[in-house]
């Protein structure tokens, strides 16, 4: 059984995985059954203690072994000197919520996001908002995030691609058709090598031009302004990161920057996120949330509330050994 109060496992345990957990585990006990840590009166008799080690952790599932899932919260800010704020307006009762409610400018709120020290080290993450409607609606909101990220320690420069000195941007659309209901509108803001492939589609692009084509359907509306990398068609034959200016059809679209060089390939296509080989913990994230009602993809046709915008991110369970890094396990 449980101890009968809650223990603070950061100060009463320690949880670091080693050669504590196989002893435990050779022990007889069934499949199934509790590891009881500490005695039912809540005393410590057994302590897991575990190395310093980046990605050592605690998982969840036997059978499919992964680390859990948390939220990185973030409270809703807007700020005098950007472009539009929304309106605190009346949601329900005597309740107030942010509403995006300019039919003709974009808006936008601002969060910032510490890189905790649980972090799973490797792991991707998703951004997503929380955000309803206090009317019936029909169509679907678009949001859109500008992020940029930065190691702590003097390590790097804030910016969404390294070298880019800019942030990358990403979107997601979703309808809500019922009053108040809670939606949860979330989208990979980070990878391995900071790109996204979202299909294996044969692209095109002529040296000189920004026009990029695509074999079969693999753009939509939302796509517009989200950060990109066309594979090959920079200088060179370097890649070229731009952004999609405009949206012709599913396999067409206009970029922000010509191509220097010719490219007709398979997945040369690619989704520009943040880079989760450079995610650590004590890093910041910087987003800006906004929303433009004049975008194609977005079609709602009431003013949306904003509630919160978070970022899901996978968990070790335990802290790291050293307070500062970059060194946080020595």
């Amino acid at each position: 059984m449980l101890p009968p109060a809650p223990l603070n496992w950061d100060t009463e345990y320690q949880i670091i995985i080693n050669a504590e957990i196989e002893r435990l585990t050779r022990q007889s006990r069934k499949v199934g059954e509790d590891v009881i840590v500490g005695g039912s009166d809540g005393t410590r008799t057994e302590r897991l203690i575990l190395p310093s080690v980046e990605g050592w952790g605690v998982q969840v599932d036997p059978i499919e072994p992964t680390y859990p899932w948390k939220d990185l919260r973030g409270h809703i800010l807007s700020r005098t000197g950007g472009k539009t704020v929304p309106t605190f307006s009346q949601y329900i009762g005597d309740i107030y919520q942010w509403n995006f409610d300019s039919a003709s400018q974009e808006q936008e709120v601002f969060n910032e996001y510490h890189m905790p020290h649980d972090y799973a080290v490797g792991t991707d993450l998703y951004v997503h908002t929380h955000w309803s409607v206090d009317a019936a609606s029909t169509g679907d909101v678009n949001w859109l995030f500008d992020l940029a990220y930065a190691k702590g320690y003097d390590q790097a420069v804030f910016e969404g691609t390294v070298g880019s000195g800019s942030p990358v941007t990403v979107s997601v659309t979703q309808s809500s058709p019922t009053a108040f209901k809670h939606q949860i509108a979330e989208v990979e803001c980070s990878a391995s090598g900071g790109l996204i492939s979202p299909a294996t589609v044969n692209v095109s692009i002529t040296s000189g031009t920004a026009a990029l084509t695509a074999a079969s359907a693999l753009f939509t509306a939302a796509d517009i302004g989200r950060t990109v990398t066309i594979a090959g068609a920079g200088s060179g034959g370097a890649d070229l990161e731009t952004t999609i200016s405009g949206y012709s059809s599913t396999t067409s679209v206009t970029l922000a920057d010509n191509a220097s060089t010719t490219v007709s390939a398979q997945d040369a296509f690619r989704y520009r996120v943040l880079d989760t080989d450079l995610l650590e913990v004590d890093g910041l994230i910087m987003v800006r949330t906004w929303r433009d009602a004049t975008r194609t993809a977005d079609t709602l046709d009431q003013a949306p509330f904003l509630h919160e915008v978070d970022i899901h991110y996978q968990s070790t369970g335990i802290g790291t050994k050293g307070r500062n890094g970059p060194d946080f396990w020595s």
